[in-house]
This record gives structure tokens, C-alpha cells and sequence, in this order.
């Protein structure tokens, strides 16, 4: 792995631990962390009362960068794993009732807090 690359994929996995306690401190159970599917990945995938909620991490140096580095093609991936995951767990985890879905995003900036942007997208026909 080149060296950029491996720094990147550090940042990565650093933001992804703050986004995991930032989300912890508000309540939400993680369920897992980069859940890979043959569709796609899903950075976070986290559980409150009875939302089933994705999680795409950001890292940037400024905040304002982050909110516009998830195109909605990178979206509609994440909604698709999510489809994907719910098919395969959906009667272990949950009762009889389908959970609420939800794609949230949370940005990571040197020197700041996480910022959590709920409901940050909407799929058409997921929810």
C-alpha cells in the first residue's frame, strides 16, 4: 500500500473510532463498523429505540469539505448494502416489526467536534 494511501486509510479508521463515540455518547448501540457487502460498504450501521441508522464517516480539514464529499452515488451504494444487510439479519435482530431506516452523516475536522447530520439522505423507497 502506498504511503499515502496507508495515511489516508489511518485518518480513516481514526475518524471512524471519534464518529463511534460521538455516536455512543448520544445513545446509539453500534451494531458494526465497516460492514462490507458484495453491494457495497457502510462505515457505521447503529441502532437507537427502534431506527436502524447508516453511518457514512467523513474526514476533512474543514468541516465545509466534508459535508460535500458524499456524491449521491456513494449513497445510493450505502443504501443498497443496507438493503442488503437488513435482508440477512433482519430476523435476528430485531422483532416483528421492521426497523425505521435512516442514513446519517457524520464529519470529522482537526480541532472540532464531530458534527452528526441526521437524516442526512433519503432513498426512494427505503423508508
Amino acid at each position: 500500500m502506498p504511503a499515502e494511501r496507508a495515511r489516508n486509510y489511518q485518518k480513516g479508521l481514526k475518524a471512524e473510532r471519534r464518529a463511534v463515540w460521538w455516536l455512543r455518547l448520544k445513545g446509539y448501540r453500534i451494531l458494526g463498523s465497516r460492514v462490507k457487502t458484495p453491494v457495497g460498504e457502510i462505515d457505521l450501521l447503529a441502532k437507537r429505540g427502534t431506527v436502524l441508522v447508516a453511518v457514512e464517516v467523513k474526514t476533512r480539514p474543514h468541516i465545509a469539505d466534508a459535508m460535500e464529499a458524499i456524491p449521491p452515488r456513494q449513497w445510493q451504494r450505502i443504501a443498497k448494502a443496507l438493503e442488503w444487510w437488513l435482508a440477512g439479519h433482519q430476523q435476528k435482530s430485531f422483532s416483528n416489526k421492521p426497523p425505521d431506516l435512516r442514513f446519517d452523516a457524520v464529519f470529522i475536522s482537526p480541532g472540532s467536534w464531530p458534527r452528526h447530520i441526521r437524516d442526512a439522505w433519503r432513498p426512494g423507497g427505503l423508508k
